[in-house]
């Protein structure tokens, strides 16, 4: 129950400092995907 309840802790923690602050550039690089280039439209894609 603990190794579980420390998983979990650990992939909110992820969630919320790494993907909720990055989420602007990839939403952006997702809804103008056709006004990018070929390295910037796979950078938004990896992110």
């Amino acid at each position: 129950m603990a190794l579980g309840l420390s998983l979990f802790s650990l992939g909110l923690c992820k969630k919320v400092l790494i993907v909720d602050t990055i989420l602007p550039w990839v939403a952006l690089a997702f809804n103008n995907a056709s006004e990018f280039s070929f390295i910037e439209a796979w950078v938004g894609a990896l992110s």
